[in-house]
């Protein structure tokens, strides 16, 4: 299999012929065919981007943002642990996301919504959202 070595010296396997999947959303699990003789066999989670729009209120204050595990960041924003923006004016209402494979394309995705108009990001969000409700509760292991 395709192996390179990270800085710790473990293998770090980039062959997708050595995964399986699980029937968990974003879990894979490392086959035989990776496994070193004698060791377990070992889990991965697959990547996944989002690009994001919070708000304080329907049609009130817009933060776009992106990350690699939506529920941390929105609980990173909701409990104000990074000053800024969103702990300024109380963005905290998770009203729309995309999930994407790739960093890039997230942040390709985060930059196009961050100098779209409002009344663009508005048609936007209710198209998905019509009611601007609040996604974080209904997030499921994204």
């Amino acid at each position: 299999p395709d192996a390179v070595q990270r800085a710790s010296g473990a293998p770090l396997i980039r062959d997708p012929a050595c995964f399986q999947e699980t029937g968990v959303p974003g879990l894979q699990r490392i086959t035989s065919c990776c496994a070193a003789p004698g060791k377990r066999l070992r889990w991965r989670m697959t990547e996944h981007f989002f690009a994001y729009i919070l708000t304080n209120r329907p049609k009130g204050v817009l933060y776009v943002g992106v990350t690699n595990n939506l529920a941390r960041r929105i609980w990173e924003h909701r409990t104000k642990v990074v000053p800024g923006f969103t702990s300024k004016y109380g963005v905290t209402r998770l009203v729309y996301f995309e999930e994407y494979a790739s960093i890039l394309e997230a942040r390709a995705r985060e930059q196009t919504l961050k100098h779209w108009r409002r009344a663009w990001k508005f048609k936007l969000i209710e198209g998905m959202n019509p009611t601007w409700r609040d996604l974080y509760d209904e997030l499921i292991l994204l």
